[in-house]
């Protein structure tokens, strides 16, 4: 059994429906049982920046031998300031890999009736990891390749911002691919988070997912 240590730094797009959870339980039901044991520190609407000031996220970077810590920027603030957005994920970046963990990018998706723009918020993370040498987390492409292959899936909330179960389940399927290096084909569908999350995805449905998320992640990080 492989066992990782996982810190994930964002905000709502992190917590809602509880990713590091569902990643946890995805690592669990791989057929060789993994453990992911995962922490995150999030609020809404939260930038690095916001992060960095209130040195919460720098403190517990060093608390513990973290294998990944995983930054996600606020997506407007991504596209409207990227200087900001560069600057404080260098801080945290630098915190991480002293600390002798590796720092993965968390590409999200843009809101729904701005879809157009993921290619540009996208290439903001493509060319932030290449500045500091770190590997990226397509999610927000995972997102609209799904949606582009099955347009009647449902990924975004009625805000047509934050996720659906089913979104951040998408979300899972990419990290368990990064964090682990394999598919995650097969894994379950079914995870129960709370008594108002109870995932429950048909298996034509999951291995779509699954298979969308793997497939984008092999593009990304060859």
């Amino acid at each position: 059994m492989k066992t990782i240590n996982i810190l994930f730094i964002g905000d709502y797009y992190t917590s809602c429906n509880n990713l590091p959870f569902m990643v946890s339980q995805l690592a669990l039901s791989a057929s060789e049982p993994n453990e992911a044991f995962a922490q995150a520190i999030t609020r809404e609407e939260a930038t690095l920046e916001w992060h960095c000031t209130r040195k919460k996220a720098l403190k517990m970077i060093g608390e513990k031998r973290w294998d990944f810590a995983v930054l996600q920027e606020q997506s407007i603030r991504s596209i409207e300031d990227k200087t900001k957005m560069y600057e404080h994920a260098e801080i945290l970046d630098s915190e991480i890999k002293k600390s002798g963990a590796e720092t993965i990018l968390y590409i999200p998706w843009v809101k729904q009736d701005t879809r157009g723009t993921q290619e540009k918020l996208t290439q903001i993370y493509i060319d932030l990891g290449k500045k500091i040498g770190a590997r990226v987390a397509p999610v927000g492409t995972a997102w609209a390749n799904a949606l582009k292959t099955s347009p009647e899936l449902i990924l975004y909330g009625e805000d047509k911002s934050h996720p659906m179960p089913t979104g951040t389940y998408l979300a899972a399927c990419v990290f368990y691919s990064i964090f682990f290096g394999y598919s995650p084909v097969g894994l379950t569908g079914n995870i129960y988070v709370n008594v108002d999350i109870n995932l429950n995805l048909p298996g034509d449905k999951a291995n779509l997912l699954q298979s969308i998320a793997w497939q984008t992640v092999q593009k990304f990080n060859k």
